[in-house]
Order: C-alpha cells, then sequence, then structure tokens
C-alpha cells in the first residue's frame, strides 16, 4: 500500500511539473505574441510632442549613452548639395530640420521608438548613421553652430515606449 502511495505521489507530482511546463510554456508565446506585434505596430511620422529639455518622463528603460550631434545638411550626411537629406525611417530631414530626431543603433533603441534625451528633450530614434553602433546617439540639431556647440557628451536616454 506505501509503495502504491509513493508511486501515486510521484504520478501526482510530475503531472503537476508537466502542467507547470505547459503554463510557463504558453506564457513564454505569449510574451514572444506581444512583442512581435508591438515591432509590427507603424511608427508615428509627426514631430515629438514639446516637452522641456529639464523634465525626466518616466520610461520603461533607461541607459547612458555617448551623443554627439548632426544636422540635415547634405554635405555632412554623404550627399551632394542640394540633395534633400531623409532619415532611416523616411523622415525628410531637408523639409524638417527642427523635428526632434535622433539617430540611433537599432539593436539597442528600436527605430521608432519615443525616447527622451537628458538636454535635447523628447525626439522619435529615426535614423541611423554608419559611426552610431552600441551606446551612442546622433541628435539631429537644425544648424551647424547648435551642432558644433552640443559637441560630444555622455547623456541619459529613457525609452518612452
Amino acid at each position: 500500500a506505501k509503495a502504491q502511495e509513493a508511486a501515486e505521489a510521484r504520478e501526482a507530482a510530475k503531472a503537476q511539473e508537466a502542467a507547470e511546463a505547459r503554463e510557463a510554456a504558453k506564457a513564454q508565446e505569449a510574451a514572444k505574441a506581444r512583442e512581435a506585434a508591438k515591432a509590427q505596430k507603424p511608427a508615428t511620422q509627426q514631430p515629438a510632442a514639446k516637452e522641456t529639455e529639464t523634465s525626466t518622463p518616466s520610461s520603461s528603460r533607461e541607459l547612458r549613452v555617448v551623443a554627439t550631434a548632426y544636422t540635415a545638411d547634405p554635405l555632412e550626411n554623404g550627399y551632394k548639395a542640394g540633395d534633400q537629406v531623409k532619415s532611416a525611417m523616411g523622415h525628410n530631414l531637408t523639409a524638417n530640420p527642427n523635428m526632434k530626431l535622433i539617430a540611433v543603433d537599432p539593436s539597442v533603441i528600436p527605430l521608432g521608438s519615443k525616447v527622451w534625451v537628458e538636454g535635447y528633450g523628447v525626439a522619435i530614434a529615426g535614423d541611423t548613421g554608419g559611426a552610431i553602433k552600441g551606446n551612442k546617439i546622433d541628435v539631429l540639431m537644425p544648424d551647424k553652430g547648435t551642432s558644433s556647440s552640443w559637441g560630444r557628451k555622455t547623456v541619459t536616454v529613457k525609452v518612452l515606449n
């Protein structure tokens, strides 16, 4: 009788483990599906809302990055003089030089993300760049003077969505 009770207890434990494993697998699959759906959501193509540069919105992810600046100047971006400069997401930077946009490494900050950059404000992660790898970003500035004034600095970035 004791042997049978022990066997039944082992079988019940196995069944419980199997049920828990199935639940964990379901939860993992659901999380993957949510991530895939999030990745397929079309990015907004409007300029970011005005946010003061000193306020720090709450976010799900925060990181320290080295930030440099760039402009929509065609010659600065590998284009010919007079060409229109477009971001990796298709934003026309020539027509919108005051747009709050940053270039990112998409493996660190997904393209299309809304971000807050210390000293710059709320922006869209809407561009990439050859030198932008890892924890580096490039912030779009309206002109060469502002870009040069920014220089190179380490700042906090908060991914807002």
